[in-house]
């Protein structure tokens, strides 16, 4: 009698903490199977003292860190933080780091990795972590996915989810894309890839512990997620992720929060995909291939709703500034120029034009093309005959049927280029062209 209520108790836990997979060995001869009733105890939420461990990977932002080790601790389930550092060596991150063991974090320093595949040598830091403590839930997420504006009740949601659902191996949050700027470098990439992926998706509504929650079934990488008791951590498992309140923030995606050393230590890396300078500048002319998405949102009575959101032009809705910019341009090069003639337009929503006439009949164009975020293209345009030989000896790069001059120009913050260094772009194809033939002037 005393085992049977040993093991239905057992079973009672094991629902509510998560699952324990293991099999019970088979008799060999005479031998009797293996006693499962001695089996460590599993930890898990409700229980006194408990805390969900959490083990952030780290590599280069410290900053960033310390902001996303600020959102664990404002929730209702207890977090004991862990950090897997990945090689550090920029000083303000080594500094967070120290700063963090003084307030009782774990650091496990682990050497720098080359590949995405080394990201699974996070499971050496987990069971680390259970080495000296009983087996219960865990999470691990990299140090740049935020929940400090997500529910409070985010992590226990995870937790009930993941108890409630024996065929998931862990359950994360979807990735917000709904604020991030339309002035992020991947804006379109990224938007691209989550939309075909996750967001075009018809969410599924439930509920657990008498609360709604919507959520869609999808593996998770390094992103946040919550796993079971007793299982090693590995990426891409099968999970679930959940929608608002329960979703997260991907920091990368939020230009303000960039941080120099991480940039420049990621140019290149196959590791890091949203702040990566090389990605952005072979992403730069990239177009949006989604105009809408399925989100959750908040209804009427309190529950949770499904609706479809348009996507954020990165051009459309500069349009209005761009054509500002490109009178900016005009009314600089004018009064230098006697004889200059010029208008300006915005072509099909996107493309900033100015097209100059000079005293000889010759025209020049200046395209302001808008790649990713503040990334735009100058494009100086000869808008002659392919032949001309005045145009030939400028030395433009012939692209189809036009010669172009591409010089990137960097916007900062603003949505659109400075108009001054675009003029003076522009002025300096002019100053080319009047020195090849002074009959232009």
């Amino acid at each position: 009698m005393m085992r049977r209520l040993r093991r239905f108790a057992g079973a009672v836990k094991r629902d509510l903490v998560g699952r324990r997979r293991h099999e019970t060995p088979k008799a060999a001869g005479n031998a009797p199977a293996k006693d499962t009733s001695a089996a460590p105890p599993v930890a898990g939420l409700g229980d006194p003292g408990w805390q969900l461990p959490v083990v952030l990977i780290s590599f280069n932002r410290g900053p960033m860190l310390r902001k996303v080790v600020e959102g664990y601790r404002r929730q209702t389930v207890p977090v004991d933080v862990f950090v897997h550092d990945n090689g550090s060596e920029d000083p303000e991150t080594v500094r967070v780091l120290a700063e963090l063991e003084r307030e009782g974090v774990v650091v496990f320093r682990r050497a720098a990795i080359s590949s995405p595949e080394d990201l699974n040598l996070v499971d050496e830091s987990v069971q680390a972590v259970f080495r000296d403590r009983p087996a219960s839930p865990y999470a691990v997420s990299d140090c740049d996915v935020s929940i400090a504006d997500s529910s409070e009740r985010t992590l226990e949601t995870y937790l009930q989810v993941l108890a409630d659902r024996p065929e998931l191996d862990c359950v994360g949050p979807m990735l917000r894309i709904d604020d991030v700027p339309t002035t992020y470098p991947l804006y379109s990439a990224m938007m691209n890839r989550h939309i075909g992926r996750f967001w075009s998706r018809e969410p599924q509504l439930s509920t657990v512990a008498g609360r709604p929650f919507a959520y869609q079934a999808a593996p998770i990488d390094t992103t946040l997620a919550v796993y079971r008791a007793g299982e090693p951590y590995r990426r891409l498992r099968k999970g679930a992720r959940l929608y608002f309140p329960y979703d997260a923030r991907h920091l990368d995606w939020y230009p303000d929060e960039h941080q120099d050393a991480y940039r420049q230590s990621a140019d290149g890396s196959t590791i890091s995909n949203w702040s990566n300078p090389a990605r952005e500048r072979a992403s730069r002319f990239t177009t949006m291939e989604s105009s809408e998405y399925r989100t959750v949102v908040e209804g009427p009575d309190g529950g949770l709703v499904v609706e479809t959101r348009s996507v954020a032009s990165v051009s459309g809705a500069r349009s209005a500034d761009l054509l500002s910019v490109m009178e900016d341009i005009m009314r600089d090069l004018e009064p230098s120029w006697p004889g200059l003639t010029t208008r300006a337009w915005v072509w099909r929503d996107t493309v900033g034009v100015v097209d100059a006439q000079l005293a000889s009949g010759e025209r020049l164009g200046l395209d302001l093309i808008p790649g990713a975020g503040d990334r735009w293209a100058v494009c100086l345009v000869a808008r002659t005959d392919p032949a001309n030989d005045v145009v030939s000896r400028l030395g433009l790069d012939v692209i189809g049927r036009r010669r172009y001059l591409v010089r990137e120009v960097q916007a900062g913050r603003r949505a659109v280029p400075d108009p001054v260094e675009a003029a003076e772009a522009f002025r300096a194809v002019l100053e080319q062209l009047i020195t090849v033939d002074p009959s232009a002037r």
